[in-house]
C-alpha cells in the first residue's frame, strides 16, 4: 500500500476539492426537498423525510467509469435520472438536507468484510463505500440500504474505518457499533387447546435492528 498523501486531512481536503462542484442544487431538487419536509417539525423529522425519499425514489445503480470511480455525479443529475451509486446517494442526501437547513457530511467508508488496515498510510485506496453523517443528530445514514431503517446502520458499516469529509480538514473515525438493545427479536406464542385435543397456535414476532432488513 503506497500513497503520496502525508495525512488523512490531506486526503479529505483533496477529495472535497474533487467533489465540491457536484455539491449544488437546481430548482427541481430544491422543490423536492421542501415538499418532502413539508410539515416536519424537528431536524430529525427533516432528516428522516429526505432519507426516505432518496432511499425509496433513487435506485442503486453504479456507473463507475473513469473519474466517477471516485467522483459522484452532480446532485441534480442523480435526482433527475433517479439512480446512482453509494457516493451519488450520499451527496444527494447532503445537498437536499442543506436546502432545508440541515448540515450533513459525506463519509468514505471501509466495509467490515474487507477487514482492518494500518491507518498510518493515508490514502483513498482503503475505502469501498460511501455513506452520510449528520453531526447534530450523531446519525449515520446509508443511502443504499433500501431495507434498513435510518436508526439501524447496516452491519457492514458498523465499527469500521471512515473518513468524514466536512469541507475542511475532515476526520478519520471509527463508525459506531449498535448496542444489543438495538438488536432485538421478540417472539410470542399463544396456544389455545381444544376439548378434542386439537390446538390453535398463533405467533407474533417483533424484530428490531440488524435482522429486520432481512425480514423486510
Amino acid at each position: 500500500h503506497l500513497s503520496t498523501f502525508q495525512t488523512w486531512k490531506g486526503v479529505a481536503r483533496w477529495y472535497w476539492g474533487l467533489v465540491k462542484r457536484q455539491y449544488h442544487a437546481d430548482a427541481a431538487l430544491r422543490r423536492a426537498a421542501r415538499e418532502a419536509t413539508k410539515g416536519a417539525r424537528t431536524v430529525r423529522d427533516k432528516v428522516l423525510a429526505i432519507y426516505d425519499l432518496v432511499v425509496k425514489k433513487t435506485r442503486y445503480v453504479a456507473l463507475a467509469f473513469g473519474v466517477h470511480t471516485y467522483k459522484p455525479y452532480s446532485a441534480p443529475a442523480v435526482f433527475a435520472r433517479k439512480f446512482g451509486d453509494c457516493k451519488d446517494k450520499a451527496m444527494l442526501m447532503a445537498v437536499m438536507l442543506r436546502e432545508v437547513g440541515v448540515t450533513a457530511h459525506p463519509v468514505l467508508l471501509r466495509t467490515r468484510r474487507n477487514g482492518r488496515i494500518d491507518t498510518r498510510i493515508p490514502s483513498l485506496a482503503p475505502f469501498d463505500h460511501a455513506i452520510l453523517y449528520v453531526p447534530k443528530l450523531k446519525l449515520w445514514l446509508d443511502g443504499t440500504a433500501e431495507s434498513t431503517s435510518a436508526d439501524a446502520l447496516p452491519y457492514a458499516d458498523q465499527g469500521t474505518m471512515a473518513l468524514v469529509v466536512d469541507g475542511k480538514d475532515g476526520k478519520l473515525v471509527t463508525t459506531p457499533v449498535l448496542p444489543a438493545t438495538s438488536n432485538l427479536v421478540e417472539r410470542e406464542l399463544t396456544i389455545t387447546l381444544g376439548a378434542d385435543g386439537s390446538a390453535q397456535v398463533r405467533e407474533r414476532r417483533t424484530i428490531r435492528g440488524q435482522e429486520a432488513a432481512w425480514w423486510r
